[in-house]
């Protein structure tokens, strides 16, 4: 008989006995609790309810058991049901302290900011004052509620809805890695047809393998191993990829057989239609600690990942190597305290605009647990931008990661536990209600004088040969008002210098944050000898 079926069985055993009031029923009510608290502690969290609900069917006027059972129904994603049992303990003359931290959390993760902030201000009355990591624990609560209640004030334009049973199922779902066309989807999932079926000994989950699927005809096809090469019998999960979809980085785990590299970063490279042997990353990326996600630059002369070593702020923190021109990698530097907080900062994704980061961070304007924020290289000043929390929808109280967009920048995927969620997490997909047009402002200047200079600025899709504007400047300056998330490049001519062209991305305004995209062109005089021809703009593809 399985360990599990053990537990359900002593239950059903007590639940006859505890009624009775004798020795003997205590005794076994004893026996079936500490089996509960056995399955909480291995975080076996269905078989602890079973047993819980047994115990609270035997003693309904006892709260202790109405908060194990919301415990586990939180765990499960349960988030309503564990309210509502947390609600009926309050009614219970047994309660105890601990209940209001439990209420907090509940109220927290089911977004009912103030009421949280209540309980946790009533568990950290009752909390001994020498208890410092405790209250400093519930100050961060109630410093994420605050920032929900902001947050929640002003939601952003987007539709955020699950991918389905296609792509989801009862187990756990994550890191969705969708290449730039938008067709195809790599994701990691522990289900019980990854490779060996096994089971990892301290979670009880099966290990983590890596999946395929396709989209055809507006559905994602069936999803499927992605490669022998590249799964095992152990923990293999894709963490990241480069913009041209050729490099795939894996984190593995559990003694695999590589001597320093047990729990390292990977690469594995794309070979037609499989995957090459994944290689170890250099012991400059990998170190003694743990590193569990990475992602390259469009141009992949960075690379982002993210670690514990002894030299962080606190928690796992992003770095970022550059390659040397022998193509290894340089010794990474922590991205400093404007991104990297006490807390942990994960899953790092740069955008193909080569300067916008996408991370998850449990400090910043967190609202609770994992929250998705984007930053931005000024590469003049060598500094990153202050981070923006994308908000509600996107980002809820408990855990939101792995964030990614398509090339046009109009569909974002990333992964959560939600009340729609089919198993612990799954991977949902992000789609603005209404584009706002992008505003595109710009300065001509003679590059020697750095005066003003009149010019025409085209600016047309580069694919299509689309005029989307044409302005004559005065005083230098120029303004278009542009769709989104297209291609564009903007061409300036003006007589007796040199042509000049910028490629822009317009990206969505999803969060209504994003500043005006500022172009500044220098015009370099052209030689007198040289000749001014029209200007010539690619003309439509048929």
């Amino acid at each position: 008989m399985c360990y599990w079926n053990r537990i359900l069985g002593a239950a059903l055993v007590g639940i006859a006995l505890v009624g009775e009031g004798t020795a003997q029923s205590r005794g076994q009510l004893r026996r079936l609790e500490a089996t509960g608290e056995e399955a909480l502690a291995d975080q076996h969290y269905a078989q602890a309810l079973a047993t819980y609900t047994h115990l609270h069917h035997a003693r309904p006027e006892r709260s202790r058991y109405l908060i194990q059972m919301a415990v586990c129904h939180a765990q499960l994603g349960r988030k309503k049901q564990a309210l509502e049992l947390l609600e009926e303990a309050t009614q219970r003359t047994d309660t105890e302290a601990d209940l209001w931290y439990y209420l907090g959390r509940a109220y927290h993760l089911n977004h009912r900011f103030d009421e949280a902030r209540k309980s946790y201000e009533l568990y950290k009355h009752a909390i001994d004052e020498r208890d410092v990591e405790r209250r400093r624990e519930i100050d961060d609560y109630i410093r994420q509620c605050t920032n929900g209640l902001q947050l929640a004030s002003s939601p952003a334009a987007v539709e955020v809805r699950n991918l389905g049973h296609d792509i989801n199922s009862p187990y756990a779902e994550y890191v969705p890695l969708v290449s730039n066309d938008g067709q195809e989807l790599i994701f990691t999932s522990r289900r019980p047809n990854s490779t060996g079926g096994a089971q990892d000994p301290v979670t009880g989950t099966f290990y983590e393998d890596i999946y395929v699927s396709h989209l055809r005809e507006g559905r994602w096809t069936p999803p499927h191993s992605l490669s022998p090469e590249v799964n095992t019998p152990f923990h293999d999960a894709a963490v990241g990829r480069s913009a041209d979809g050729q490099k795939l980085f894996l984190y593995r785990s559990e003694g695999r057989g590589f001597v320093g590299h047990a729990e390292d970063l990977y690469v594995s490279y794309r070979n037609g239609t499989n995957w090459s042997t994944p290689v170890p990353l250099s012991a400059r990326i990998n170190s003694a600690f743990y590193e569990p996600s990475a992602t390259v630059s469009p141009d992949e002369q960075w690379l982002f990942f993210s670690s514990d070593r002894p030299d962080g702020l606190g928690g796992t923190d992003l770095y970022m190597a550059r390659r040397l021109p022998d193509g290894q990698w340089a010794l990474p530097r922590n991205l400093g305290p404007r991104i990297n907080t006490p807390y942990d900062e994960e899953s790092p994704f740069m955008h193909v605009d080569g300067r916008t980061l996408y991370f998850s961070s449990k400090g910043h304007t967190s609202v609770g647990g994992f929250d998705i924020f984007r930053t931005e290289y000024d590469p003049v000043h060598d500094e990153w931008s202050e981070p923006v929390n994308l908000g509600f929808p996107i980002n809820t109280a408990d855990d939101d990661l792995y964030f990614i967009s398509n090339l046009a920048g109009t569909r974002f995927y990333f992964s959560a536990s939600r009340d729609d969620s089919f198993g612990e997490y799954d991977i949902y997909e992000a789609q603005p209600l209404s584009i706002e047009p992008v505003v595109v402002k710009g300065l001509i200047q003679v590059k020697e004088t750095k005066k003003p200079a009149d010019a025409i600025v085209t600016a047309y899709n580069p694919q299509t040969g689309d005029v989307l504007g044409i302005s004559h400047t005065q005083n230098g300056a120029f303004l278009f008002i542009l769709p989104p998330g297209t291609l564009c490049e903007i061409s300036v001519r003006a007589e007796g210098y040199h042509d000049v062209r910028r490629a822009l991305r317009l990206e969505p305004q999803v969060d209504y944050t994003l500043p005006e995209n500022q172009i500044h062109v220098q015009l370099q005089r052209a030689e007198p000898t040289s000749v001014i021809l029209p200007t010539s703009l690619p003309t439509r593809k048929e």
